[in-house]
């Protein structure tokens, strides 16, 4: 899986402390405004769900801000999902890869800390 995402857009982001589910997953490339991430989806934490129709691969960005909390440091998680139908799917699991009529088509869900 392979995200880009623009960390210049979350106030008080702190680039180096910026880290998928596996907090050891950092991005490959990164500056002031945003972060490459480019993993396989057998690592770095990354969930798979499938249902009937869909086979659906998460992992979180997780962006330590340099805005402090007196309980605890504020973090914002980014989800990040490749949704990919499972009629298009050749293969499955094999190898742990699988190859896909069509590419997968992603969401990005955002969740800020309320002060």
């Amino acid at each position: 899986m392979t995200v880009v995402s623009v960390i210049l857009a979350i106030p008080g982001s702190e680039p180096s402390r910026i880290s998928l589910l596996d907090s050891t997953c950092r991005p490959q490339q990164r500056d002031d405004t945003r972060a490459l991430f480019s993993f396989r989806l057998d690592t770095c934490g990354t969930r798979v769900q499938f249902d009937y129709q869909h086979l659906t691969y998460e992992n979180e960005i997780t962006v330590e801000n340099t805005i402090q909390s007196v309980e605890a440091p504020v973090k914002t998680r980014v989800t990040v999902r490749c949704v990919y139908p499972l009629s298009g799917l050749h293969k499955l699991f094999a190898y742990r890869r699988f190859e896909a009529d069509t590419p997968g088509f992603g969401t990005i869900l955002t969740r800020v800390p309320v002060k």
